[in-house]
């Protein structure tokens, strides 16, 4: 997890774990290697090994995705309002009906910054093109174990744009940290249909977007709450799209992007969270 110890525990951005999320990964090679190479049977060990940030705990399996994972949608809502941390973007388990979408306009020339993970988003929410959604105070905990996905209904004036996304823990005291692998995920529209082809947008039509977040393993505990964020940069991490459409190697050109985020009964944009039932 790192190399920053304080106190017997290590530090990583806004983590901090206890002694026991370190294993002993030498004499683990070593085992394995014995047993694969000399035929020993000192290497004994669950298929599946994976540490919950924010419970700080091991969880072992025979297999992966972990069985009883369930994937469940957690719904965008608003009203029309979610700009950022400021605006009425929220998350529900339950779905939308009637809604007003959100909107935002996307200047290549003034990106969104990347803050990269595990570390304190708040300062980026402050921005009118960065879309906001929180859950409410959670009383019970979420474990989250898998690979998560937002599905996103979005519409763009523009014949290429992009759309970004992330999961974030909101702590008790406000700070906002981003989880997962990555600093963002985030779907090119001319790539919306796969790599092997480009598509150019029609203007103003809604299509469905599906953006990879990666794998998390991560608790959301009580009196925490569940944020999402959509936007549709995070430079440097990502290059901002020009939303011309050009060939990306030799395109000089910018222009703004109108983006339109829906979440209603027919477009019901959501976050694809993997819940790990926990027993009764």
């Amino acid at each position: 997890h790192g190399q920053t110890y304080l106190g017997g525990a290590e530090r990583v951005g806004a983590f901090t774990f206890p002694e026991t999320s370190t294993l002993p990964i030498q004499q683990v090679r070593l085992d394995f290697f014995d047993s694969c190479l000399k035929g020993t049977e000192r290497y004994v060990a669950p298929r599946v090994r994976l540490f919950l940030t924010g419970s700080n705990r091991w969880l072992e399996a025979d297999r992966y995705p972990l069985p009883g994972v369930a994937a469940t949608p957690l719904y965008l809502h608003s009203g029309g309002r979610a700009n950022t941390a400021a605006g009425d973007g929220r998350l529900s388990w339950n779905a939308p009906g009637a809604q007003s979408p959100d909107q935002y306009r996307y200047d290549p020339r003034n990106p969104v910054p990347s803050r990269g993970i595990t570390t304190d988003h708040r300062p980026g929410q402050n921005r009118q093109d960065v879309l906001v959604y929180t859950s409410e105070v959670l009383k019970d905990p979420v474990d989250v174990v898998g690979r998560v996905f937002v599905k996103l209904y979005a519409a763009s004036d523009a014949l290429d744009t992009d759309f970004t996304a992330k999961l974030l823990d909101v702590y008790p005291d406000g700070r906002s940290i981003k989880l997962g692998p990555t600093d963002v995920g985030v779907q090119r529209a001319r790539y919306r249909n796969g790599y092997d082809r480009e598509e150019p947008l029609e203007p103003g039509r809604t299509e469905l977007y599906t953006i990879e977040l990666f794998d998390v393993g991560h608790t959301f505990l009580p009196g925490h709450r569940i944020q999402v964020e959509v936007s549709s940069s995070a430079f440097p991490y990502i290059d901002a799209n020009t939303n011309t459409g050009n060939p990306v190697a030799t395109d000089t050109t910018m222009r703004v992007a109108v983006q339109t985020i829906h979440h209603d009964a027919a477009r019901p944009s959501h976050i694809l969270l993997p819940i790990l039932p926990r027993p009764r």
